[in-house]
């Protein structure tokens, strides 16, 4: 009896007939599963703290004074050439010292200011670009990780991302973004003349013309004034 017993279950073993090849079954998808979550976890782990790190990386501040002084010297370039013009038109037309000489000045100096705001906001706008892009690409590697990809390559793509949006950054710091800040007022004194001229009722830029004059009959003589 005992050789008849063993020999049917040995039988049912092999055919999955038995209850403990079942159980056996069971405990080693289980295992999987739990070797899958903990790469999971740990992937996740090591991508949060790269990231996070990342994060104190002073490269980002430096980068952003780069994008702001590099704007910001650009704006001085500007201005030095449009207040050299506006004197030289000042002196040549007779206005310095003058209401006109001060209102050129002022509205230069205001456009000049306007001109390092924009270079301040450049520069910030520079730096929430960069961590923009690391922010996406945390969560895009987080969701990859949802596959239970191993850790260790998981680490080094997040690395690898780092350094792509490193990159990047640093292709955007080649050239000013503020063009044209004093194009409409390489003369200040012109632009004011033609105001004065508009209030008094004269149209922008026109001068006059011999030939617009209006003809005027004072009485019966037919005499043009």
């Amino acid at each position: 009896m005992s050789f008849l017993g063993n020999a049917l279950g040995f039988v049912g073993n092999m055919f999955g007939l038995g209850g403990d090849g079942g159980h056996d079954d069971g405990s080693a998808a289980r295992q999987i599963e739990f070797e899958r979550q903990q790469r999971i976890n740990l992937s996740m782990q090591k991508i949060n703290e790269i990231f996070n790190q990342a994060k104190q990386n002073p490269g980002y501040e430096a980068h952003r004074q780069d994008i702001t002084d590099l704007n910001a010297r650009d704006v001085e370039r500007q201005f030095t050439e449009a207040e050299r013009a506006n004197l030289f038109g000042l002196a040549r037309s007779g206005l310095r010292g003058g209401s006109v000489d001060t209102y050129s000045n002022a509205e230069l100096q205001r456009r000049r200011d306007e001109g390092v705001l924009r270079a301040k906001r450049i520069g910030d706008q520079a730096l929430a670009n960069w961590q923009n892009a690391d922010d996406q690409a945390r969560h895009q590697l987080i969701s990859q990780a949802q596959a239970g990809i191993d850790p260790a390559e998981m680490a080094r793509m997040a690395h690898a991302t780092l350094a792509t949006n490193s990159r990047n950054a640093m292709l955007s710091n080649t050239g000013a973004n503020i063009k044209g800040l004093f194009d409409s007022l390489a003369n200040a004194h012109l632009h004011t003349k033609q105001m004065q001229g508009q209030r008094s009722g004269y149209a922008p830029f026109q001068q006059w013309n011999p030939s617009m004059a209006h003809s005027v009959r004072d009485g019966d003589s037919g005499r043009i004034v």
